[in-house]
């Protein structure tokens, strides 16, 4: 899993070629990846072609101060991190620099470390900052349980299909592996839909008992079997109007594979011990993380089924696949984990990021 954190991209800003240089071949051996520019006119081109993490600008340019850098990436509004290098004559001016929002400033000569301690600093400040804004973001989305938290371009294919799927009534398979978000992405689809005021029901097919899955599928009328009361509605009867999620449809037992196919074919069903059918305006949305072709070819599964549920299939990637999205998903959990507790969300450091991210 390794590139999930990409390099950091700093911009150097220092009119002496041979500073600039240097400072380069110090960040790059470090392990940044380095933009230079030679003026003040140069030091904007690199903020408006791709995301920059800090900024090294020195305090006298030709003709010109660093302080107008400072003050052209406050104007853009950019949340980019400036380091200021001043002489030791100039201190008063980088301490102004400070007072007008400047990260920081060394002083030359000075030691590597103390330039990379301080880049470190940050990058890893605005690498904070920018994900806590997207997590505001997310969060405001994903407030009632509707989004998948990703930044990664798989999951944002998934977002685009259910934009497109929300408002029709087509069948969707959601196939991707357990914890992979198949509930959530139902509930997306429920929300983008003209059903979203109906009821949305979700049922783990395999966590049903065997004699029970029927009966609380379809409902029952009394009497149908010992200890049926009553007559009771099933889940089919519960989501009309609105959606059903069949969880895990893949470990459901043959007899109910046939009267999911009935359902799905005439929009009707009956419940265990009646002779009477009833209609179900009701739409489907299965999951499950078994190969249901495999099922099918080994006869576990109803090739028929298959193909009715088969209508729109909808592939949730593992995190193994978008490890990008692992520092999001682990400072989205510590700040939901904190906020229950009453606690401020600790910080991840970029070290335990990284071991996150290289874990199998």
């Amino acid at each position: 899993m390794t590139g999930a954190v990409p390099l950091p991209h700093v911009v150097v800003v220092d009119d002496e070629q041979d500073m600039c240089e240097l400072l380069a071949l110090r960040l790059e051996h470090h392990g940044d990846r380095v933009t230079s520019a030679h003026d003040v006119l140069g030091a904007p081109a690199p903020l408006g072609r791709e995301p920059v993490d800090a900024m090294v600008v020195d305090l006298r340019l030709d003709g010109a101060s660093g302080l107008d850098v400072l003050a052209e990436v406050q104007n853009r509004s950019l949340d980019v991190p400036v380091v200021i290098l001043t002489a030791h004559g100039t201190i008063e001016m980088a301490v102004e620099a400070m007072g007008r929002g400047a990260y920081g400033f060394l002083t030359k000569p000075f030691h590597d470390h103390e330039l990379l301690q301080k880049l470190a600093h940050a990058v890893e400040s605005v690498r904070l900052r920018r994900e806590v804004a997207g997590l505001r973001t997310l969060v405001g989305e994903a407030a009632d349980g509707q989004r998948l938290l990703s930044t990664s371009p798989p999951i944002h294919r998934v977002r685009e299909l259910i934009e497109r799927l929300g408002p029709t009534d087509a069948t969707v398979l959601v196939l991707g592996e357990s914890g992979t978000g198949r509930e959530r992405a139902a509930r997306m689809l429920h929300a983008a839909s003209p059903r979203r005021q109906g009821p949305f029901v979700a049922v783990n097919c395999a966590a049903l008992p065997g004699e029970l899955v029927e009966s609380e599928l379809f409902g029952h009328v009394r009497g149908a079997f010992t200890g049926a009361a009553r007559d009771k509605d099933g889940l089919f009867a519960a989501a009309e109007g609105g959606k059903l999620f069949l969880d895990e449809v893949g470990d459901a037992p043959p007899p109910v594979q046939a009267k999911f196919l009935r359902v799905l074919q005439e929009q009707r069903f009956t419940p265990v011990g009646s002779i009477r059918e009833q209609a179900s305006n009701v739409r489907v949305v299965a999951a499950t993380n078994k190969d249901l072709r495999r099922e099918v070819a080994e006869g576990r599964f109803r090739e028929d089924l298959f193909h009715r549920l088969h209508v729109v299939p909808l592939h949730l990637p593992p995190l193994r696949d978008r490890p990008g999205d692992i520092p999001l998903l682990a400072r989205w959990f510590l700040a939901r984990s904190a906020a229950r507790h009453g606690l401020p969300a600790p910080a991840l450091s970029a070290e335990a990021v990284r071991l996150l991210a290289e874990h199998p």
